[in-house]
C-alpha cells in the first residue's frame, strides 16, 4: 500500500474512533437527561402523596411549621438518597476501571 492510502486509512480509523466516542458521550448525556426528566415526574407525584400525609398528620399545609417540617424532611431524604446513589456509582466506576472496562 502506498503512503497516501495508509494515511487515508489512519484518518478513517481516527474518524471512526472519534465518532464512537461522540456516540458514547451522546448516549451518556441522553441517559442523564432522560433519568432527570423521569426523576422530576416521580418527584412531583411523590410531592402530592407526601403533602397528603402531612395534611393528615399536621392539618392544613398552609401553616408555616408543617410546611417547613415537610421541606426539611424531603430535603434530608433527597440528600441521603443522593449520597447513596453517588457512592454506588463511584463503586461501579472503580470496578469498571479495575476490570479495564470503559
Amino acid at each position: 500500500m502506498s503512503e497516501k492510502k495508509i494515511s487515508e486509512k489512519r484518518k478513517k480509523e481516527k474518524a471512526i474512533k472519534e465518532l464512537r466516542k461522540l456516540q458514547k458521550e451522546m448516549i451518556d448525556k441522553f441517559s442523564t437527561l432522560n433519568t432527570t426528566a423521569f426523576g422530576c415526574i416521580v418527584a412531583f407525584a411523590w410531592n402530592g402523596a407526601v403533602q397528603a400525609i402531612f395534611r393528615n398528620i399536621f392539618g392544613i399545609t398552609n401553616e408555616v411549621i408543617p410546611s417547613v417540617t415537610y421541606a426539611i424532611v424531603v430535603t434530608v431524604i433527597a440528600v441521603i438518597v443522593t449520597i447513596w446513589i453517588s457512592r454506588l456509582a463511584r463503586r461501579y466506576k472503580t470496578i469498571e476501571q479495575h476490570a479495564g472496562i470503559s
